[in-house]
């Protein structure tokens, strides 16, 4: 997921740390000074057979060929110690989600007041110059590979697209004035499809036209996620009920969630842990659940969020970890779905 514009090229034979590491012609020589170069957002790329004595906290990658040796590893920094961005731009509106590009190499946030911006670093932000939303909630946002397209969601049942993040314009949407919680996208179907308050679904090919489903539910559906190993997308909703289905249509109820009823707010994916992890609560619970199968769910073990709901989470393959945020400005994150620890330094209380 890292274009060469987004990576450090560290070698430590004959590299200089006077060099910018931008290319391996211009490869820095010590692991410090690539860190230093990656800030926030970059990887770093060994480029010759080395052994490196530092303590690597950034997600780091051998060229191919390379047979390298790193001497001690801690992954928590990315994820513990967290740094409010430059310029935000959102003012004082909440910000609700965002997604990266890979081919725009490109951040898009969405948040209250109608408010879209987008980062090529996550530190500095601009407001998209037509957000198209007016006044009403931005509250989740996708990206499609293949369509080479944003699709945002939000209050009184609008649906919007963007080519670039910037210029956006309004489908023609199925869902009345009923808020849209979440929307994801399926590669290999070619679907995105997105959920809202009373039970309501509906799936679009184009991201543009929308064909609205048969109502799952009498409560709000909250999140949606898309697992291309079990090739399902999976559905979050009120009343600690959960959804899945293979064609993004037609949904079955899982059989048991151990969510106590809780409302869940959010579910992602983990590929390499082959694993739905869910979130949620209420006013003086949190709950994380996870699941192998979409069909049967387990409940965290060390949730770590005290009595504060928990309303996002997120998979990081670079780093192995899952990171969830919540009430109280909290921030967890957990290897494994099950134990989870809470940040140093959320930096948002």
């Amino acid at each position: 997921g890292y274009a060469d514009s987004n990576i450090v090229f560290l070698n430590t034979s004959t590299g200089n740390d006077a060099n910018t590491g931008a290319s391996i012609a211009q490869a820095l020589l010590t692991y410090s000074a690539a860190v230093t170069a990656a800030g926030t957002t970059k990887k770093i790329r060994l480029v010759n057979s080395a052994t490196l004595t530092s303590n690597i906290t950034k997600p780091t990658e051998a060229t191919i060929g390379t047979t390298s040796t790193i001497a001690s590893a801690s992954m928590t920094a990315p994820v513990n110690v967290w740094t409010q961005a430059g310029t935000p731009s959102f003012g004082a509106d909440t910000v609700f989600d965002v997604c990266w590009s890979p081919k725009l190499s490109k951040y898009v946030s969405v948040g209250a007041s109608g408010k879209i911006a987008y980062s090529s670093d996550g530190n500095i932000w601009t407001q998209a110059a037509t957000p198209s939303f007016g006044s009403d909630d931005v509250v989740s946002v996708r990206w499609s590979q293949k369509l080479s397209i944003f699709v945002a969601v939000g209050e009184s049942g609008k649906i919007a697209y963007s080519a670039d993040g910037n210029a956006w314009t309004q489908s023609v949407s199925p869902f009345g004035s009923t808020a849209l919680n979440d929307v994801a996208y399926s590669e290999s179907l070619g679907l995105f499809v997105a959920v809202a308050g009373l039970g309501k679904v509906a799936h679009s090919e184009d991201g543009i036209s929308w064909e609205l489903q048969p109502t799952l539910m009498d409560g709000s559906l909250f999140g949606i996620a898309w697992s291309p190993d079990l090739a399902i997308f999976l559905i979050t909703a009120e009343y600690g009920k959960a959804y899945y289905s293979e064609n993004g249509k037609s949904w079955t109820e899982s059989t048991t969630t151990n969510a106590s009823g809780e409302s869940l707010f959010s579910v992602c994916w983990s590929q390499e842990l082959s694993k739905f992890i869910a979130v949620g609560g209420g006013d003086v619970v949190c709950m994380i659940i996870y699941s192998s199968d979409g069909d049967t769910w387990t409940a965290a073990a060390t949730p770590s969020f005290g009595t504060s709901a928990v309303r996002d989470v997120e998979w990081i393959p670079e780093i192995g970890k899952f990171v969830a945020v919540g009430g109280a400005g909290l921030v967890s994150y957990s290897s494994d779905g099950d134990t989870w620890t809470a940040a140093g330094t959320p930096s948002l209380d």
